[in-house]
């Protein structure tokens, strides 16, 4: 079995090591450190803030569309909104 691009997150680096510890003693796992690409997404993380990026994604989905001379519309978010739940779930 191949599995690939296992993502592990948390609040504390204790739990993080410990369920990373699982499963390597008994599969072959590879730990690559710091997430910087993940399922076409660009990340970064500054001291206050965590950037999600698709851009380079979405560039090669309009070239594999043929659709670089489309005429673009302009994004209904404006940039560097700071999203919090109560603006996506309405609480």
């Amino acid at each position: 079995m191949y599995v690939d691009d296992l993502l592990v997150s948390g609040s504390y680096d204790s739990n993080i090591n410990s369920l990373k510890e699982m499963p390597t003693s008994q599969f072959e796992m590879i730990d690559l450190g710091l997430l910087h690409h993940y399922i076409g997404m660009e990340v970064w993380k500054s001291k206050d803030c965590i950037f999600i990026c698709q851009f380079k994604y979405l560039k090669q989905c309009v070239t594999d569309y043929r659709m670089e001379k489309r005429k673009h519309i302009t994004c209904p978010l404006l940039p560097r909104v700071a999203l919090s739940r109560s603006l996506i779930f309405g609480i």
